[in-house]
């Protein structure tokens, strides 16, 4: 069953904005791409719409050194985007390169969302870093998450600050047919990880199907109730996760909210992939 479901995803995009603020999240990424041996791409997404604003004359930019206001030059926005992409694609390249040497770096222009319409599919996930600190990357950091989440690929959310590498593989599901049930087991026969299931559904939770895949891969295998609510604040209803120690968390999208996945990610410091496979 592992074997199969493994094949889902084929290639990892990493979200890299005006700058890597976050290099840790970047191994991360990289060490992910291994454990499913799937391609690793670096992705630039350059929202373009600055320079159409330069093309109209009546549009100026104030030049903060000269205290003078003067036309926007469509060329020299041009010039910083490009510069802008290489430096990404530099320190992405220096941040992953001991882990995962063989990557490609994509530079899309465009609006975020169009190009990752575009772009991606359902079998990509792609990887939104939290910057380390807000300020000029910020902005950009949400405009590619929001534009991720209306794309076809899964999204992976990692905070600035990842508290564990290892321990189980958190798979949160209200029915245990989700796709992300099984892509969670895949995930942990790979990582040769323990499997824990959070119900968060209203009926009855029947799982010996998965059960039965889980003993099948020799994946030790757990389930456990709780609610969205819960899940947010920052617990988990699983004996020895009170603190955060889990790998991962799985949840299909559809199963909890965007923000209720934001929260989990960042106030348990781990990574959570938002799985949209069918």
């Amino acid at each position: 069953m592992a074997d199969e479901l493994e094949t889902g995803f084929k290639r990892i995009l990493f979200g890299v904005p005006r700058g890597l603020t976050n290099e840790p999240a970047a191994r991360l990424a990289a060490e992910f791409a291994q454990l499913l041996n799937v391609q690793l791409f670096g992705l630039f997404v350059e929202d373009v719409s600055g320079r159409a604003l330069g093309e109209l004359s009546f549009v100026r930019e104030l030049l903060a050194l000269e205290s003078r206001w003067s036309p926007i030059d469509p060329a020299r926005l041009a010039e910083q985007g490009e510069l802008a992409a290489r430096r990404a694609c530099r320190q992405f390249r220096e941040a992953v390169r001991s882990v995962h040497p063989n990557l490609r770096f994509e530079i899309v222009r465009g609006d975020p969302a169009v190009a990752l319409a575009a772009g991606t599919a359902a079998g990509d996930i792609v990887i939104l870093a939290e910057p380390e600190y807000g300020g000029l990357f910020s902005q950009s950091w949400e405009e590619l998450t929001e534009a991720a989440f209306t794309a076809r690929a899964s999204v992976m959310l990692v905070p600035n600050r990842v508290l564990s590498q290892r321990g189980p593989v958190i798979a949160i599901a209200k029915h245990p047919d989700e796709a992300s049930v099984k892509t969670a087991l895949a995930i942990a026969s790979l990582a040769k990880s323990e499997l824990v299931i959070v119900d968060v559904g209203e009926g009855e939770f029947d799982g010996q199907e998965i059960i039965a895949g889980a003993r099948e891969s020799g994946t030790p295998i757990q389930i456990a109730r709780s609610s969205a609510s819960t899940l947010t604040a920052g617990a988990m209803p699983v004996s020895g996760l009170d603190h955060a120690k889990e790998r991962i968390v799985v949840i299909g999208r559809g199963t909890l909210l965007q923000t209720d996945a934001h929260a989990i990610a960042f106030r348990r410091r781990t990574p959570v992939l938002v799985t949209n496979v069918g």
